[in-house]
């Protein structure tokens, strides 16, 4: 599905003011959640995916940190398949409540990205921000910007879907034990404050985007947009109003100039500096039979949304995305790679949504 939004178009230049102001103070309020964070913590069970993950990685951290780093990497899968997460060799299976409650399952993807860059003796400076996991699927579009910790922040069900690079995460977590040692041992940190303070408040920013994306696609749809469950951390401001104004001289661009695909995804903005097209879910994977459901699934959302513009608008220059989808989902549903979804109701719901896609194409 990637694939199909390769093309970068040439920028038109177009700015919308008021979303300059938004996506500051989003910023800003990330920063304070953040700061909240680094002073704080929760208590996460021993139970926990990400618990038994780091007790999986039987490797000495005192090896020099690119060959922990390639080391990790190549029993990475192993890893993964250890603990049920989502691979490229294995569809994994379905979580509850581990960071999200109340919503359909989650889904871990194990994938490894770019490789760090490590300074002259092999430590990674920035580790404190690095996001080692980031959220690739969720139906929620609240703004209270909630660090994910297995409690219901949303009336808004739907599956979750989160990717972890395990090579990155394991140097996370290497840097974090050489600060730990560097302390005395009554007042050093124990892993539910590493996840807490670390893996799981650097999703907020991934995490952000996609509510960004799913309160314009509401917005588009007359769809009520919804508020988080959970008080706020910190005082923050609230920009649903503002927001929806944004959102607002968004889609009257995108209908009044029948705006394309491309010039959509380079236009219409998320979080600072990064446009729609920044913000598709990137998938550092070999599609294979194990991994094709979650890719299809993940990029759903923003197919669907971007076929519904298209009907209104009728856009020739979008007829290559058109033809290249059609073609794309009548073979996903000739090779029948939905079913290898680890629950019948995931396969039968990303099946439907296809078919949906596919009827509104013709």
């Amino acid at each position: 599905m990637q694939h199909l939004f390769k093309t970068i178009a040439a920028a038109n230049g177009r700015a919308f003011n008021k979303y300059q102001y938004v996506q500051r103070g989003l910023s800003a309020n990330i920063k304070a959640v953040t700061g909240y964070s680094a002073k704080n913590s929760i208590r996460i069970k021993s139970s926990h995916p990400l618990i038994k993950l780091i007790h999986s990685i039987n490797i000495p951290i005192t090896q020099e940190g690119n060959r922990y780093y390639s080391n990790v990497d190549d029993i990475s899968f192993e890893i993964a398949n250890g603990v049920g997460f989502t691979s490229e060799i294995s569809a994994g299976k379905t979580f509850a409540d581990t960071l999200f409650a109340e919503v359909a399952g989650e889904v871990y993807l194990s994938m490894t990205g770019e490789r760090p860059k490590l300074n002259h003796v092999g430590r990674l400076e920035n580790w404190k921000r690095v996001e080692s996991m980031k959220v690739l699927y969720t139906d929620d579009n609240n703004l209270n910007l909630d660090i994910p910790q297995g409690l219901t922040t949303s009336t808004v069900g739907g599956w979750r879907v989160i990717s972890i690079d395990i090579p990155l995460f394991a140097l996370q977590y290497r840097e974090w034990m050489y600060e730990q040692l560097e302390k005395p041992v009554d007042i050093r940190e124990n892993l539910s404050q590493f996840l807490y303070k670390y893996p799981l408040t650097n999703m907020l920013e991934s995490q952000l985007q996609h509510s960004l994306f799913n309160r314009l696609r509401n917005n588009d749809n007359g769809v009520s947009n919804t508020d988080s469950t959970l008080r706020t951390v910190v005082p923050i401001i609230n920009f649903s109003d503002k927001l929806n104004d944004s959102h607002e001289d968004f889609l009257q661009w995108v209908y009044r100039d029948r705006s394309s695909w491309d010039e959509i995804l380079d236009t219409i903005m998320l979080t600072e500096n990064v446009t729609l097209r920044d913000g598709l879910p990137k998938l550092n994977v070999v599609n294979t039979r194990q991994v094709y459901w979650l890719v299809i699934l993940v990029y759903l959302p923003f197919i669907e949304w971007l076929v519904n513009t298209h009907l209104l608008n009728d856009r020739s220059t979008n007829k290559q995305y058109i033809n290249s989808l059609r073609k794309k989902i009548r073979r996903i549903r000739s090779d029948r790679s939905t079913s290898v979804a680890p629950t019948p109701e995931l396969a039968v719901e990303i099946k439907q949504r296809l078919e949906n896609v596919l009827i509104l194409l013709g």
